[in-house]
């Protein structure tokens, strides 16, 4: 098992931090710029583990650097941190293995999942993306990985950041237009709860076909008197209305070849 210092205790540092240290990782060392995440982390941790919030106190010899930061964070703790003689690896999508370059032994330890503090995330059903400068690092990332996840994908810096790109049309933007759609359910007082099922044979059915062959509604079926009375009744929710209007475009392009 690797000896491991994480850097950052925010969302994905922290389940990481107790993920790793579950499967029987050391974590030697946690890093965070302000103390009031570690002391949060502390009880789910060994007491062997040490705390710090200073980049020049990492302790030299471990196994493994994981930058678990926010992604504009990344480059500045890379840049920061002390020469180490371990592997440096960070866990953002949207960053490329460049900003690492300050490290001979640099890589990428990318979970495709979205984390949040009070959800519990279930590792084994995490994809993992990985890539190294160096092949026997690459070899190393995997198996640390592989504790976690049978998931474990060889993915280039160019792969990782447009599969980002598509995980931000998968997750975010469903979710945001899932909040549209509670807002208005909640507004013209209609128990949310009544969509759920439907959410859910959405997504089931991307399970077993192509997202593109199970498309259904007013704007697949290029029914535009549908459209028509949709963006009427959106007219006091101009934002919305744009939204509906760019989205059945979009369909409307994607299955007729016009918008």
């Amino acid at each position: 098992m690797a000896s491991i210092t994480i850097l950052g205790a925010g969302n994905v540092g922290q389940h990481f931090a107790k993920a790793l240290h579950q499967a029987g990782h050391q974590i030697v060392q946690v890093y965070n710029r302000t103390p009031r995440r570690l002391q949060a982390l502390m009880p789910y941790l060994p007491p062997t583990t040490q705390f710090t919030t200073h980049l020049q106190q990492l302790l030299p010899h471990n196994g493994l650097y994981l930058i678990a930061v926010a992604d504009d964070a990344v480059a500045a703790v890379a840049q920061t941190m002390p020469a180490v003689p371990g592997v440096v690896a960070h866990t953002s999508g949207a960053t490329p293995m460049s900003v690492l370059v300050k490290h001979p032994r640099r890589g990428i330890f990318y979970p495709l999942q979205t984390f949040t503090a009070a959800h519990t995330v279930h590792f084994e059903q995490v994809p993992f993306c990985i890539d190294a400068a160096l092949p026997h690092d690459a070899e190393f990332l995997q198996a640390i990985a592989q504790t976690l996840s049978p998931r474990v994908y060889a993915i280039t810096d160019e792969q990782r950041r447009i599969l980002h790109v598509a995980a931000v049309f998968a997750n975010n933007f469903t979710n945001h237009l899932l909040a549209i759609a509670d807002d208005l359910c909640k507004t013209n007082g209609v128990p949310f709860e009544i969509l759920k099922p439907l959410i859910a044979e959405t997504l089931k059915k991307t399970e077993q076909q192509p997202p593109r062959n199970v498309q259904t509604g007013p704007a697949k079926r290029a029914d535009a008197q549908t459209i028509a009375q949709h963006l009427a009744l959106l007219q006091n929710q101009p934002h919305y209305q744009q939204l509906y209007r760019l989205l059945s475009e979009s369909i409307g392009k994607m299955y007729h070849g016009n918008p």
